[in-house]
């Protein structure tokens, strides 16, 4: 494949990820705004981490993948419960779902730290600002 004609089938297959993120989206969540409700919600019923939840998800579609990888190219179709696009699809989704999952993590762990508290207090003494950064612009 030449690289115009992968770009042209790498472009494709992001635009159908990002349908399947609003196809699937609004199901997962139950109408709730966090898009990330559905692995939240998951973890605190099994008391792990919302990224475990979402590594579970992303790893049956691996396991797939996998088999189906493992299979002669004959019994590949035969054998597949869903087309082996629509697993891929799902993966780059989950992918991005962790990475949001994580950086939504890192930052509501920034915002508790001591360093924060820190800086927070600093930021109020110097400027007279009652709260620097609210809660609500976490």
């Amino acid at each position: 494949m030449d690289f115009e004609t992968f770009d042209e089938f790498q472009s494709g297959l992001f635009v159908q990820a990002a349908g399947m993120k609003q196809k699937k989206g609004v199901e997962y969540t139950r109408g709730d705004g966090d898009r990330l409700a559905n692995f939240k919600r998951i973890a605190a019923m099994l008391g792990v981490t919302p990224e475990q939840v979402c590594m579970v998800y992303l790893m049956k579609h691996v396991d797939a993948i996998t088999h189906y990888s493992n299979q002669a190219p004959g019994e590949r179709r035969r054998n597949a419960s869903e087309p082996i696009r629509g697993r891929i699809v799902d993966v780059i989704t989950y992918y991005t779902l962790l990475l949001a999952l994580i950086d939504e993590a890192d930052i509501h762990a920034d915002i508790n730290s001591p360093v924060r508290a820190q800086v927070d207090d600093e930021i109020k003494t110097i400027y007279g600002i009652s709260d620097p950064l609210p809660e609500s612009h976490a």
